[in-house]
This record gives C-alpha cells, sequence and structure tokens, in this order.
C-alpha cells in the first residue's frame, strides 16, 4: 500500500486488526534508513584544526563504511562543550533562554585531504533565523567571532563567576558529571545521561588549542582536569570492590 513497516512492530501488532491484515507486502525490504525533513534556519559549526597524538575522538570506520564516527566519550564531550557555550552566551551576552538555540548531533567532517574531524553544530531554533547563530559568528571586540571569544572566556584563569562556580570544592565533589547548578535544564533531559562539565571544558579547550592532550603527558594542571586523577582512583576503588 505503499507504506515503510517496521518489522519489529509488525511483529509485536497482536490485536484485533493486526498491520499484517491491513498492509500487503511487495517483498521489498530496506534496512538503516532515516527518516527527515528539512529546515531551513542559521546554523553555526566548530570543528578542531587537528586530533592531538594519542587522543581517540573517533572510531575507526568499518570496511565499507562511509566514514568514521565519534567515540561514545568524545561524543559527551562535544555535546556538553554546546552546551556550555549556548549556556554561558544565552545568558551573558544574547539575554534570551538557552532553548532559543539548538543543540544538533555532532557529526564527522571529510576534509579534502582525506582526513576526518568531529565538529560540533548550533542552530536558531527558529525556521528561517533569529540571528543568533549569525551573531556568535560575528567579530567581537577582540576581532575574533564572538563565540571564540566565548569559548576563551569559559577556558580563562581566573575563571570568570559562571564557571568559578563549576570549579568550586564544594561543586566538584558533589557533581561528577552533571546537575542542575551546571548542565543539567529541563529543556535538555534528553541529554543529561551524556553531560560531563570536566568534558565540555576539555572539549572546548581542545578546540581553540590544538596541542591539548587531556593529561595524556601527566599535565593536570588545566581546571577539568585537577581533580581526575582522585576521581579515577576513586571509581577504581568502586568499581572493584
Amino acid at each position: 500500500n505503499g507504506v515503510w513497516l517496521d518489522r519489529e512492530a509488525r511483529a509485536a501488532d497482536q490485536g484485533e486488526s493486526p498491520l499484517d491484515m491491513r498492509f500487503t507486502p511487495d517483498g521489498t525490504v530496506e534496512s538503516g534508513f532515516y527518516l527527515s525533513s528539512p529546515k531551513v534556519t542559521d546554523s553555526l559549526a566548530l570543528m578542531a584544526a587537528r586530533i592531538p597524538l594519542g587522543l581517540q575522538l573517533l572510531r575507526p570506520a568499518k570496511i565499507g563504511a562511509a566514514m568514521s564516527k565519534l567515540t561514545p566519550g568524545f561524543r559527551a564531550a562535544a555535546l556538553s562543550a554546546a552546551f556550555l557555550i549556548v549556556d554561558y552566551a544565552s545568558r551573558e551576552l544574547l539575554d534570551i533562554d538557552p532553548d532559543e538555540i539548538e543543540i544538533l548531533e555532532p557529526r564527522v567532517q571529510i576534509l579534502p585531504d582525506g582526513r576526518f574531524m568531529p565538529v560540533l553544530q548550533l542552530a536558531d531554533q527558529l525556521v528561517n533565523g533569529s540571528g543568533l547563530c549569525n551573531r556568535l559568528s560575528q567579530l567581537g571586540a577582540s576581532g575574533q567571532p564572538i563565540i571564540v571569544e566565548v569559548m576563551k572566556v569559559l577556558i580563562s584563569t581566573p575563571a570568570v563567576p559562571v564557571v568559578a562556580e563549576l570549579l568550586e570544592d564544594r561543586h566538584r565533589s558533589e557533581c561528577l558529571q552533571g546537575c542542575y547548578k551546571c548542565l543539567h535544564r529541563y529543556g535538555n533531559q534528553a541529554y543529561h545521561g551524556l553531560l560531563d562539565w570536566r568534558l565540555g571544558l576539555d572539549a572546548i579547550k581542545l578546540l581553540l588549542d590544538d596541542s591539548y592532550d587531556a593529561g595524556l603527558r601527566g599535565d593536570f594542571s588545566a581546571a577539568s582536569l585537577e581533580d581526575w586523577r582522585d576521581n579515577a582512583w576513586r571509581l577504581a576503588s568502586e568499581g572493584a570492590s
């Protein structure tokens, strides 16, 4: 009847008028497809210049696959970074509800030289755009895009008040990944299990500094890494007990 049916839904439908009775299969089977619809609006993309040696941000592409995919850890980092950026920009610069800027799924870009690079994506929530992403892409007082200025503020030393709240000993001890005092809010509930403010700061630092290795060489001076060894030891001990 020109209708695509999910196999699992068909098998599970055992009602009085099951799907098998209402539709006649024509023998065509498809797998691995997506449903999508176009949305015309302004968007903004952020891409790292390179991936430092030793960091695994992408999973190797499988034979026959079109491209690599983000590792689960860096996907969480990329989403966390995007929410940190939007939360700060919406509060301190734009005076808007953070939900007016949509956080899109991070993707992988193929560069002309064949390299795969991760990309963070933001978009105006409103169809046809509301000018917010366009504003963040404009040059600020420093001569750099405003969104770059925002990222630099978020990892600056000494930290601005908003970030200083994240780094307080009380928050560090109570919040291992995310909470309603930092990254969690009603509008991003679907991502609560992924969001991690430490990973988010790491991803922002990596976007700004392509030599940042997130402590691989033993440098834990970054604000996001100061308590990494203590947390790693605690989690390892809990897992072994």
